[in-house]
């Protein structure tokens, strides 16, 4: 249970800030017991027809992927194409899952996304390369989408963190997360795992996560500082 502190009502909610005028919520002591309802749920004609599409969505998801993986078993020549297509398909699912269906954070759901993204791309490189036009052996997710993926993670984070300044206390933190895993490309070609034709964009994303980390401390306020001290446990 929360309260807000201008509103002066109790709130039962997983939210930072208040619904109605968007102050930041304070934990309450008060303790409430939920009635159970004397009404019957009440399951709208929209959920019904989301979930036949999701079945049928799923059951034509499972006809490809394994109709895909039969004709590349018998046609092994021709690579192990099955697997972008099963990997495509469990891509769309966790969009579905992670992004489409919830509620969560759009922080949060862009983290995640640029996650996914890479590790798709790298999967794509690493196990099916006759499917890019990239030369053999040049690790192409790791030098270029990887670090451009990250940018635009981060620039996209801060533009809603200046859209939507009130909501900034929950961006925050997933703009300070998406910083630190900037630095992964950079570190990724110390250790040479990274070509050395991969040095500029490793380099652009490690010196654009370093300007916003001090952005973030030169230009944040209290907040930003109490917001990662909470989440941290600091």
């Amino acid at each position: 249970m929360k309260e807000c502190p201008n509103c002066q009502v109790h709130i039962l909610t997983s939210r930072m800030t208040c619904p109605l005028c968007t102050t930041v919520l304070k934990e309450s002591d008060k303790e409430t017991t939920l009635k159970p309802s004397k009404f019957p749920p009440y399951k709208s004609s929209d959920a019904v027809k989301r979930n036949f599409v999701l079945r049928l969505l799923l059951f034509i998801s499972i006809v490809v992927g394994g109709v895909s993986f039969l004709i590349n078993m018998l046609l092994l020549e021709t690579g192990l194409w099955s697997l972008i297509v099963i990997s495509g398909i469990i891509y769309l699912w966790i969009l579905i899952k992670y992004t489409i269906m919830t509620n969560y954070n759009i922080s949060l759901r862009l983290l995640f996304q640029a996650i996914t993204v890479t590790l798709l791309v790298f999967a794509i490189e690493r196990f099916i390369p006759s499917l890019t036009l990239a030369p053999i052996g040049t690790r192409w997710a790791l030098e270029y989408v990887m670090p451009f993926v990250m940018i635009a993670t981060s620039l996209a984070i801060t533009i809603i963190i200046f859209v939507r300044p009130l909501k900034y206390r929950d961006y925050v933190f997933y703009l300070f997360c998406m910083s630190i895993l900037g630095f992964i490309p950079i570190i990724l070609y110390l250790f040479k795992l990274i070509e050395p034709h991969g040095f500029i964009p490793s380099l652009i994303c490690a010196a654009y996560s370093v300007i916003t980390l001090l952005g973030m401390f030169f230009f944040g306020d209290r907040t930003t500082k109490d917001e990662l001290v909470k989440r941290f446990h600091i």
